[in-house]
């Protein structure tokens, strides 16, 4: 009777695994932890969320991108980033786009002072790829946005 309960304990725990978090959350949690990751200047951790097949808006691989967050964020001593996740659209169960609006300062930063950041204001917009449990940014295309891109 023990090995019987046993079997059927081992049985009930790997069928707990259920269903994968929604697509939809997950991008919207690596948008969370690409923040994150910006605003302790952790590029290492950025890269960490970016996939080894990554192709950038003229072709650029994986590569090409630490250098480019080094020095986005080495602009200022302390980064504070605003964040919009305006949409994302899931193409199937492990493709989604997204569009994300970011605004970059050197202090915190409140949603009534985008205008005067006009320079820092960003929109980008992403494919990211599910493989496993892992989502991964693989391409991605960004230009500068405006404050009502905001609301």
């Amino acid at each position: 009777m023990t090995r019987a309960a046993l079997l059927l304990a081992a049985l009930l725990v790997a069928g707990c695994g259920g269903e994968p978090e929604p697509l939809e959350a997950q991008v919207r949690a690596l948008v969370a932890d690409a923040e994150a990751a910006a605003e302790a200047r952790d590029v290492e951790a950025l890269m960490d969320l970016v996939a080894d097949d990554y192709r950038g808006p003229r072709g650029e691989p994986r590569s090409a991108v630490a250098p480019l967050a080094r020095f986005a964020l080495g602009r200022h001593q302390t980064v504070h980033l605003l964040t919009r996740t305006s949409e994302v659209e899931v193409r199937d169960s492990t493709q989604a786009r997204a569009t994300v609006f970011v605004a970059m300062g050197g202090r915190p930063i409140r949603a009534g002072e985008l205008e005067s950041l006009r320079g820092s204001l960003w929109r980008f917009d992403v494919l990211v790829r599910r493989d496993g449990d892992d989502v991964r940014v693989t391409q991605a295309q960004w230009r500068r946005a405006r404050p009502d891109d905001f609301l």
